[in-house]
């Protein structure tokens, strides 16, 4: 590929067939990026450095003690890239910030190593892209699809966000853990994209990991309200000895010129695949149940035809072999609490009888104290520099889980990922399981955040087991087809790394998004929004589960199970099944509402339009910021599906598809007052207060 370099006192130049690119020779960074003819969206504020690097303790990040300076740079090519690599110096680290440019994507991999005479701990590496803004300060606009944040945000506010200060209600509804922003690729997408205009053009920005989680942010300076910084705060962890190099990365940038609602497409082109999944999971609606609410697994064998007649497709059994605070003692046998193997089999046989599905919930973060694994295989486990057991996540270490109850509880022994006898012992063990229960498959109930092994030695680091279950999840999902194509592998986690492994998801974040808009704080025509950028932060084709309960929301989000019985929770529960989501029931939830309930999962059942058909969130236009408007298509049959968010009764006018609109649409749901007003064009409705719709058209 042909380039050229140019060098100014304070520049350097990068021209390529597509871009134009430019470095600081002050600190390193980048400063410009620009199609050609077109306008530069960095460098719209003071100088930033464009990486950074945390040494001696969580949160000591070098540049605050030491300024960041450019030593020096060198640039090849091949048949399809530029190569540019600019060095760093940060304190006692040279780092090679290391660029491949292939037609207008940028992928960067930052190189460091330590020049000091003596050994250093590092806790983590941020890498920037300073000072951006595309197109106009007024017309320019955030999004972080899949994330807590608000879509469209304008520059303003983000600009004014700041990474060590927790993000407003205005800027992010569904904040957890203090951030906006959710870990990729564990838990989020880690998509930043800015776009505006003149000319219209969007700048992604997002984190490809490899063997490291990474938090995204965004972050102005004072008194700069006209740009803003997107960067990602990258979990590694090391000892980095004298002389001694470690790679980290990749950062992705792409420049379109394209509106946003195009180049979102272009993102999920990036995103990995999931092979065919089992066939089954986008048409189970799932009950997620611990076995000891019914008494133990005698008691929930009983109710299995009550399941079933509510619509209930598969059941989810929260851990069943022993256990101490909700913590594994031991993968052998039952919980004598809950019964023994003889039950667990005749609960499995009584519910395929009845057309039920059957999972475990496969707990993958660690054991409790008193699990006899400490003492029997206690390289199973992650030590701390002392050579002591690490006890739950590091959570000052960026994407580490600070969300209680997700993945790791109080008192957790940690796993050593990186440990080939636990992987092989744990393959086998979920073999024994589907051969001798005859189950459908497992959820990995898997770890949120880093639990740092500082035993390891190099090549190794001590964030290195933070991604490895991915690679084990991989080998579980292998292992799962080699039995039998049905079985199936869910994921406690939403972001692409799981969503490219698993048949399934429980999207924790959409679940906030549902139960942030009910409570007002915000519209549902935001939600609309925010679902639509959804479907393209994830690779297509994995069933997503939603819910208003899950085993943790007690802990994650009280509101949620203070809402059960209400008209907002069918609501919120309707509208998840109406946009796509899956189903999905917490144990005991039913209670009162089992009318409701068995309307709403009989209708996902009859209505392949709500399984399979595409959710289109811009064909119906609803007058009303209150109402949710979405419309699925599937072989030619179109449901419209409404979901009004408001406390009182609604008057609404929705525009439709011209060939849509059928003389008397009907609502199949029937769970709530409707009003069709006499229109010769748009579709006139009356609806009822908290309240969700599934019409024929």
């Amino acid at each position: 590929m042909q380039f050229e370099l140019i060098e100014t006192s304070s520049e350097v130049r990068l021209h390529t067939a597509h871009l134009e690119l430019g470095w600081s020779r002050e600190n390193g960074a980048m400063v410009v990026l620009a199609r050609h003819d077109g306008p530069n969206v960095l460098g719209h504020g003071p100088s930033r450095p464009g990486l950074d690097i945390a040494l001696g303790s969580v949160g000591t990040w070098t540049t605050v003690r030491s300024f960041a300076r450019y030593l020096s740079h060198q640039a090849s090519a091949s048949d399809d890239a530029v190569e540019l690599t600019v060095f760093v110096g940060i304190g006692p680290l040279k780092v090679r910030d290391h660029y491949t440019v292939r037609a207008t994507l940028i992928e960067r991999r930052v190189e460091i190593e330590n020049v000091g005479p003596d050994e250093l701990r590092m806790f983590g590496a941020r890498l920037m892209l300073p000072n951006a803004r595309v197109g106009s300060a007024q017309s320019c606009q955030l999004e972080a699809p899949g994330n807590g944040m608000r879509s469209r945000m304008p520059l303003a506010v983000a600009a004014a966000q700041r990474r060590d200060l927790p993000p407003q209600r205005s800027f992010a509804p569904g904040v957890r853990g203090g951030s906006a922003l959710e870990p990729t690729p564990t838990q989020g997408p880690g998509l930043l994209a800015l776009h505006g205009t003149p000319p219209q053009q969007t700048l992604l920005c997002w984190f490809r990991a490899e063997a490291d989680a990474a938090l995204p942010f965004v972050e102005g300076v004072d008194g700069w309200p006209d740009a803003v910084s997107l960067a990602h705060e990258v979990a590694v962890a090391a000892w980095l000895r004298p002389n001694e190099r470690m790679l980290i990365g990749v950062q992705c940038a792409l420049l379109v010129d394209a509106p946003w609602e195009q180049a979102r497409e272009q993102f999920q082109m990036t995103l990995a695949a999931p092979e065919e999944p089992a066939s089954w999971v986008g048409d189970a609606p799932i009950y997620l149940v611990s076995a000891a609410d019914y008494g133990g697994l005698v008691g929930l064998t009983t109710a299995v035809p009550a399941l079933a007649d509510l619509g209930v497709g598969a059941l989810l059994l929260r851990p069943v072999h022993p256990s101490a605070g909700g913590l594994l003692l031991d993968l052998e046998g039952v919980d004598p609490a809950l019964g023994d193997p003889d039950a667990l089999r005749r609960l499995v046989e009584v519910a395929h009888a009845a057309g039920l599905r059957v999972l475990l919930d496969m707990a993958l973060q660690g054991c409790a104290a008193q699990s006899r694994y400490l003492a029997e295989r206690p390289d199973w486990f992650a030590r701390d520099e002392h050579g002591a057991f690490v006890i739950g996540p590091q959570l000052g270490m960026p994407g580490a889980s600070a969300h209680p109850g997700v993945a790791m509880p109080p008192g957790c022994y940690s796993f050593d990922w990186q440990c080939e006898d636990l992987q092989t012992h744990l393959l086998s063990w979920a073999s024994t399981q589907i051969e001798t229960l005859g189950i459908d498959g497992f959820r990995a109930v898997a770890p949120a955040g880093a639990s740092l092994n500082w035993a390891l030695h190099p090549p190794h680091h001590a964030s290195d087991a933070a991604l490895a279950p991915l690679g084990w999840l991989s080998q579980l999902r292998a292992l799962l087809r080699r039995h039998a194509p049905h079985l199936a592998l869910l994921s406690s986690l939403p972001g692409p790394g799981y969503a490219a492994i698993c048949d399934g998801l429980y999207d924790y974040p959409a679940h906030f998004m549902f139960v942030h808009t009910a409570l007002q704080r915000m519209s549902a025509a935001e939600l609309q929004r925010y679902l639509d950028d959804l479907r393209y932060a994830a690779p297509p084709g994995v069933a997503r589960f939603c819910f208003m309960e899950s085993h943790d929301t007690c802990e994650l989000n009280p509101l949620a199970d203070g809402l059960r019985g209400s008209r907002i929770s069918r609501m919120l529960l309707a509208g998840m099944a109406l946009c796509g989501f899956v189903p999905a029931l917490w144990s005991g939830q039913m209670q009162g509402e089992e009318a409701a309930m068995r309307a709403l999962l009989g209708l996902w059942q009859r209505e392949p339009a709500l399984r399979h058909g595409a959710a289109d969130f811009s064909a119906a236009r609803c007058d009303s910021p209150q109402v949710l408007a979405v419309l699925r298509e599937y072989q030619g049959r179109r449901l419209l599906g409404l979901m009004h968010t408001g406390p009182r009764q609604a008057e609404v006018s929705i525009e439709l598809p011209a060939d849509s609109l059928r003389a008397s649409p009907r609502d199949l749901l029937g769970t709530a007052p409707l009003t069709i007003r006499p229109s010769s064009t748009n579709l006139r409705l009356a609806l009822a207060p908290f309240s969700a719709y599934c019409l024929e058209l």
